[in-house]
This record gives structure tokens, C-alpha cells and sequence, in this order.
């Protein structure tokens, strides 16, 4: 079913290339003497560890920081000859 709904042929018309038109947006700015400005900041990267962090403590009310465990002496096992 999902392989006989994908085998037909693909309008590409319907997904625009946007970055091309940018590209040529750019160059026809350049080519008129006008100052090229790009608008799209750069994308802010969050680790995802830091990201976790942050989406468990606006659930619980505070943020999160894991618990401390105290380190406790092993015993030694005894040897048996």
C-alpha cells in the first residue's frame, strides 16, 4: 500500500526552490550595486543534554540537577583456601 502510493511520478513544480531563488535574489543585489544583506540569523545549536535539562525543569517548577550519591566502602569478600 505505502510503496504503491509512493511509485507514481513526482510533481516537483509543488516544492519551490527557495534557496536557489535567494541565491539569485543575492546576485541580481550584487550585479545592481546594492549592499547585500543577509536576513536569516544563524540557527542557536543547544546540546542535547543541556536542551533535557532545561524541558525536565520547566516541568518539575525548578531546574533539575541530579542527585549526589555518597560513595560507600565496599567489603571485601573473604578468601577461602
Amino acid at each position: 500500500m505505502l510503496i504503491e502510493a509512493a511509485g507514481g511520478k513526482v510533481d516537483w513544480t509543488a516544492y519551490p526552490d527557495q534557496a536557489a531563488q535567494e541565491v539569485k535574489a543575492l546576485i541580481e543585489a550584487k550585479l545592481a550595486g546594492q549592499a547585500t544583506v543577509v536576513s536569516a540569523p544563524a540557527p542557536t545549536i543547544l546540546s542535547l543534554l543541556e536542551a533535557l535539562k532545561k524541558s525536565v525543569g520547566t516541568q518539575s517548577g525548578k531546574i533539575a540537577t541530579p542527585p549526589v550519591k555518597e560513595k560507600t566502602p565496599r567489603k571485601r569478600a573473604r578468601r577461602t583456601a
